[in-house]
């Protein structure tokens, strides 16, 4: 079995008053999300392994309501660099 059998994409969303949000992508968050959460401005996308302990709150949060959102400190050590200069802080953009 490949190894990217077991990996997730998931598409991060910078939200109104700065926290991340996760959706799998290609899906668009959904509508109750965008009501509480939003506006909400797509950042990029994040490979996530399934099997990779750190994301499990997300993942489950995801299973659960078909998004997730974390507090942006938190979501941007999960994602890394990668992400950190398309986020910028609520008050920048």
């Amino acid at each position: 079995m490949a190894s990217d059998a077991l990996d997730i994409e998931l598409a991060v969303y910078s939200c109104f008053e700065g926290a991340l949000l996760f959706v799998p992508s290609p899906c668009r968050p959904p509508r109750d999300a965008e009501a509480l959460f939003g506006p909400l401005a797509g950042v990029g996308t994040v490979t996530v392994c399934l099997d990779d302990e750190r994301w499990a709150s997300i993942l489950s949060q995801i299973e659960r309501h078909l998004f997730a959102t974390v507090p942006r400190p938190q979501g941007l050590m999960l994602v890394g660099d990668d992400l950190r200069a398309v986020a910028p802080e609520p008050d920048e953009a």
